[in-house]
């Protein structure tokens, strides 16, 4: 006998079941595997990509969110590092202009010349 179709939400409800209780809580559960099953036939064959069972559609959802949160992770570093070039730079360019504001004052009392013999 199959069990009654779940309603739409509830691998957001077992989820928040997760969140809330934690995960270690949640294993030992007495209906865990009967809520894993549950979870799994929510999803349809598309949506499992190619799980068998909760345990590979678990896993290949951690693999998934891992592999994005590296790409958001690399992503983060890779502004940081701009932004830290960018202000090197603006640091560069404030050294630098009194230099070429006291060589622009020098040339304008034609002392470059006496400076460079």
């Amino acid at each position: 006998m199959r069990e009654p179709c779940t309603p739409f939400g509830f691998p957001q409800f077992t989820g928040a079941i997760l969140l809330v209780h934690g995960c270690v809580h949640f294993l030992a559960w007495p209906l865990t595997g009967k809520v894993e099953r549950v979870i799994f036939e929510a999803h349809s064959e598309d949506l499992r990509e190619g799980a068998m069972n909760f345990a590979e559609l678990l896993e290949s959802r951690i693999v998934r969110f891992q592999h994005s949160r590296q790409r958001e992770d690399e992503a983060i570093a890779s502004i940081s590092d701009r932004i830290a070039e960018e202000l090197e730079k603006e640091s560069l360019v404030r050294h630098l202009r009194p230099t070429s504001r006291t060589k622009a004052d020098l040339e304008s009392q034609g002392m470059t010349r006496t400076l460079a013999s």
